[in-house]
């Protein structure tokens, strides 16, 4: 309801839902407007990610989000693992997978920070301009070097 209250009903989809096409177009057009988007999507979000990983009864959680530096949760996990590939190809997959335009996927492109601060920060990082097969040999290669826990440890029994 906060977002339909900020950004208006000329954001909803013939079924009532917020439809992400029209909420983007207006978003990464204009970073105040991302800004306040930001504001109301990662409370709800930072709250419910911290709910899961308190009722996790894993050894290891993993979060993954786009926003994950940006809104400032990586202070609060035990490593940061940033996955890139070059940005003619990061263009090419969003087109692909969500339908965009080239000028629209470049504005989500350019919302965010560039690759190379993001690795600045990282633990680990994962090249994805390959194929899925060499992507997947690297995540299980950095895998086998996470520290598992007893899952008593975490519970603290």
């Amino acid at each position: 309801q906060a977002i339909l209250d900020e950004f208006g009903e000329g954001i909803l989809g013939p079924e009532g839902e917020i439809d992400r096409g029209k909420l983007g177009a207006i978003v990464f057009a204009d970073a105040e407007a991302l800004s306040r988007l930001e504001a109301i999507v990662h409370p709800a979000v930072t709250a419910r990610v911290d709910e899961l990983i308190r009722r996790a009864m894993e050894p290891v959680v993993v979060v993954e989000a786009i926003k994950l530096i940006e809104a400032g949760w990586h202070r609060t996990c035990d490593a940061l693992w940033v996955v890139t590939c070059p940005e003619e190809q990061q263009l090419e997959r969003l087109m692909r997978a969500r339908k965009l335009s080239r000028e629209e996927a470049l504005l989500r492109i350019e919302a965010q920070p560039p690759q190379e601060d993001k690795v600045a920060l990282a633990d680990v990082v994962i090249d994805n301009s390959g194929t899925l097969k060499e992507t997947e040999k690297q995540v299980k290669r950095e895998w086998t070097k996470v520290p598992i826990m007893p899952t008593w440890s975490i519970a603290g029994v």
